[in-house]
């Protein structure tokens, strides 16, 4: 004769949130899903953004996960492709000069800035840069001879770095 005995278990099926959508509108980013975002960076979590919206910092695809109270997580949105983060406002033109600006290829960079070391770049409309230098030896102001024949005609900015301060102006080159 054999004994038997029978088990009870009980098994409980957490939802699983909805999947979000993702739009943008300039460099900001938006989650259809109001809590429990969780935003990633050509695939890799970006750490604290967590928020329903983000403001991209860089060009590359982003998503967005969203995670509830039971710890399941979403399919994966939509991907936004940012293609362009550009300079909002250009500030502080006195820092420096360009000219002539429009230029046909040879332009002159201007800057009044004393006794620290200072960076030039060229950025074109796509967050790339094209030309760098750095400038260690300004006692008052100085000027950088650029010949940019080498690059197509279009918008492109001048970042200037010195100390903790950047300043971006417009440049147009139509040779």
């Amino acid at each position: 004769m054999g004994c038997s005995k029978t088990n009870t278990t009980s098994v409980t099926v957490n939802p699983t949130p909805i999947t979000p959508t993702i739009s943008s509108a300039g460099n900001t980013l938006t989650s259809s899903a109001t809590t429990g975002n969780q935003w990633y960076f050509n695939g890799v979590l970006i750490s604290g953004a967590t928020n329903q919206t983000y403001t991209s910092t860089q060009n590359g695809n982003y998503t967005d996960v969203v995670t509830n109270a039971f710890n399941c997580s979403s399919v994966s949105s939509n991907t936004i492709n940012v293609t362009t983060t550009g300079v909002d406002i250009i500030s502080n033109v006195n820092l420096f000069t360009i000219y002539p600006n429009p230029t046909s290829g040879l332009v002159a960079i201007n800057i009044n800035i004393a006794n620290q070391p200072t960076s030039i770049e060229i950025v074109n409309e796509l967050g790339q840069t094209i030309y760098s230098t750095v400038i260690k030896d300004c006692k008052a102001s100085c000027a950088v001879n650029l010949d940019l024949n080498l690059f197509s005609n279009g918008v492109y900015f001048v970042k200037v770095t010195s100390g903790s301060t950047t300043n971006f102006q417009k440049l147009i080159l139509n040779k």
